[in-house]
């Protein structure tokens, strides 16, 4: 367990794991959002849920990506180098 607990916390920094947890609050809170507005605002009996629950999956994806995108270039910047240590 020595060498595993020292190269889990070599290559995994406790910083990297909170950064992921707040990018998955983040990414939560959005689809509760989302999924809630189209659910709300859906009529026309089971055909219009249909209809709502496919655009909200669909927006949904394209909201995600796109705040994968700026959350992880505003926390691990634009530096291309991948951390190897070692």
């Amino acid at each position: 367990t020595g060498a595993f607990d020292h190269y889990f916390h070599l290559f995994l920094p406790p910083q990297d794991v909170l950064y992921s947890f707040v990018k998955v609050l983040i990414f939560a809170f959005a689809l509760v959002m989302i999924h809630c507005f189209y659910g709300y605002t859906a009529s026309g009996g089971p055909a219009g849920v249909g209809v709502a629950v496919g655009r909200a999956v669909r927006t949904a994806i394209v909201v995600v990506t796109i705040l994968n995108f700026f959350i992880g270039l505003a926390i691990w910047g634009t530096s291309t180098s991948v951390r190897i240590a070692g």
